[in-house]
């Protein structure tokens, strides 16, 4: 079994402690110098910035000050956002447009339909 398997992602995770599951080449921290605020999230009682500059987005946890804060505990900032924004991110992060501080950040914009339920 160990050498049918050691070739695979599966071989790679169990044998080598290597996590191929997960992408995270979007997930790092970026300098902010030429970004701007332009929103923030409130989830779980965290707040995420999230900056933009020429095409680019960077989500972080560094304060900014936001157009607009989207509380994520209401039904109509979850819809707001999403069509103001999660929509154009999800689209960047499909391009490689989007960076992300930590996975949890990138997780939510990627599953955001599904975490919360939209049609």
């Amino acid at each position: 079994i160990y050498k049918a398997m050691h070739n695979t992602a599966w071989g790679h995770m169990a044998f080598d402690n290597e996590f191929a599951y997960n992408d995270f080449s979007n997930i790092r921290r970026n300098t902010l110098k030429g970004f701007r605020c332009i929103a923030a999230i409130a989830h779980k009682q965290k707040i995420i910035y999230i900056y933009s500059k020429e095409g680019k987005y960077h989500l972080t946890s560094s304060p900014g000050k936001a157009e607009r804060i989207y509380d994520l505990n209401k039904e109509m900032d979850i819809r707001a956002f999403y069509l103001d924004y999660g929509i154009m991110l999800l689209n960047a992060a499909t391009w490689g447009n989007v960076t992300f501080q930590k996975y949890s950040m990138y997780d939510l914009i990627v599953n955001y339909k599904q975490r919360f339920k939209l049609k």
